[in-house]
């Protein structure tokens, strides 16, 4: 963690912003729309934080006027508004739950826009988590990355200069921020504008929309009229100016570099020192291998060719399907059983499964126990991004390369990229090595990528580095992956001998861990 606000300490102005929060998946567009309307005309930029109660969405339907009002006043006022999440009592839980909850969160939300815009709504999916400072020391919220936040603000009850923070993961973090009174005065919000301003510095105001309070349309109007009114006239121009989060993290004048994540799509790499993978190893950039099976473990030499090291890449197996050979045979050698290849050789343990998934909530019924990683190389762009409930972190291919362009360089890729994805997201890049079979067009894409990385602010690296850059290391997580080891489906209508019997062996383990470590106190293990 290291202070993120560098260049504006010298500067004449400082930024701030405004969040509305309050809005949850039960409030009604039209309410909402009349309390935002009189804030936005007056060229107020706002941060609209919607909550997630776990319950509620759940329950709920997925509110469709709500999503098409979001949608559209992010389209129709871009630059004024964008969204956050509201996730109460994130900065108390421990990492991975902290880490799930942010992905469900994200997740929900990206599935309901969708449902009413299409995946062009997918542009709008939330980068801001929103939620309660703590009293005493304040967390460090790394590991939000991993579910595509950004940044993370959290507020506390009473006013506080607020302290902005670079963490481990590249995400920006403040800590602070002064809270509007509910249905403010006039008075009320010069008064917090003042106390607000008074120090250099960014400043961070929250104000809450409260649709019990505001029954009405036109009360909902005349309170964001005094709100738009009391920023426009008490916050001056000369010393502060609103903006919105993504502005903030820019204008911090920290580089926040984007990753992007290569996997290499197909059998047989072939150790030729002209192949894209000895290419890439030559290069020093780092992939993952996308393949159909295990692969023998091998001890290399310091002085081992590019082609060599070029098939000791991160390995990812892809499995068709959870009733797929693969699959079983994948989740044993994810387990840590002992494997040979037909030559003898012992099999590597794999961590990462690629595999194109059903749905884009559920979390499979424990397909993904096991797994480090769950990669979708399909490109489907609604897939469930994020730790899910099997500790797996699931991610989708952003781009898929199946044949050079005519001129592939640093330009043309980039371009590629940020025709497919939002900016500041990071990047899964799937290449097919078959469509690159041609030295000259590997060598030109190696050139593309290492370009890419040298230039445009871009770190390039395997699956493997992604997971660690992005995520925190859990024991819980890890937990969760070898403790749920095959999901509850019959695969057979009969039990065999063989297989009762080692039901029943497990069962004693079991029962063992309850009979020895029993507190005879308290009852508990």
């Amino acid at each position: 963690m290291s202070p993120s606000w560098l260049t504006a300490q010298g500067a004449r102005t400082f930024p701030g912003i405004l969040i509305i929060d309050g809005v949850t998946i039960r409030t009604r567009a039209h309410g909402l729309f009349s309390f935002l309307d009189p804030i936005i005309s007056q060229n107020i930029p706002v941060s609209i934080a919607l909550k997630y109660d776990r319950m509620d969405w759940w329950d709920s339907a997925a509110a469709p006027e709500l999503m098409e009002l979001l949608l559209s006043l992010t389209t129709d006022y871009s630059g004024l508004v964008d969204l956050a999440l509201e996730i109460p009592d994130l900065a108390s839980l421990h990492p991975y739950l902290r880490m799930r909850a942010v992905s469900e969160a994200r997740n929900r939300f990206n599935e309901a826009l969708v449902a009413s815009g299409g995946e062009e709504a997918m542009a709008v999916v939330p980068k801001t988590a929103v939620s309660g400072l703590p009293e005493g020391k304040a967390p460090i919220l790394n590991g939000l990355r991993s579910a595509g936040i950004l940044h993370s603000i959290l507020l506390p009850q009473n006013g506080k200069p607020p302290d902005v923070w670079r963490n481990e993961d590249g995400t920006q973090q403040i800590n602070g921020g002064w809270r509007l009174p509910s249905e403010p005065t006039v008075e009320d919000i010069a008064r917090t504008i003042t106390e607000a301003t008074s120090r250099e510095g960014p400043a961070v105001f929250a104000a809450t929309y409260d649709a019990t309070a505001l029954p009405s349309s036109d009360g909902s109007f005349d309170q964001g009229a005094i709100i738009g009114d009391g920023f426009r006239r008490n916050l001056i121009s000369s010393r502060n100016y609103l903006i919105l989060p993504s502005e903030l993290r820019v204008r911090s004048g920290a580089v926040f570099p984007r990753h992007i994540v290569l996997c290499i799509s197909g059998n047989g790499l072939e150790a030729t020192s002209d192949s894209l993978a000895a290419q890439l190893a030559a290069a020093n950039v780092p992939f993952t291998e996308i393949s159909d099976a295990p692969r023998g473990a091998r001890r290399l030499t310091e002085d081992a060719s590019p082609e060599a090291v070029a098939l000791e890449s991160h390995h990812c197996i892809r499995v068709p399907g959870p009733d797929s050979e693969n699959w079983r045979d994948a989740r044993r050698l994810a387990f840590g059983e002992l494997a040979t290849n037909e030559d003898n050789n012992p099999v590597e343990s794999v961590v990462c499964a690629a595999l194109d998934e059903r749905n884009a909530i559920s979390s499979n019924a424990g397909d993904h126990a096991g797994f480090d990683v769950v990669l979708t190389p399909s490109g489907k762009k609604n897939g469930f991004y994020g730790y899910d409930g099997d500790g797996a972190l699931r991610i989708n291919a952003s781009l898929i390369l199946d044949e050079p362009s005519p001129d592939m360089s640093p330009e043309t890729l980039r371009n590629r990229i940020d025709a497919v994805t939002s900016v500041n997201d990071d990047v899964i890049l799937v290449v097919n090595q078959n469509g690159f079979s041609k030295a000259e067009d590997a060598t030109a894409l190696v050139q593309a990528i290492v370009g890419l990385g040298k230039f445009n602010q871009f770190n390039v690296m395997d699956l493997a580095q992604y997971r660690a850059a992005v995520s925190v290391k859990s024991e819980q997580a890890r937990l969760l992956r070898m403790a749920r080891r095959w999901p509850t489906r019959q695969t057979s209508s009969e039990v065999t001998s063989a297989e009762r019997n080692l039901l029943i062996r497990d069962a004693g383990l079991a029962w063992s861990y309850f009979e020895q470590l029993t507190d005879p106190d308290t009852g508990l293990v």
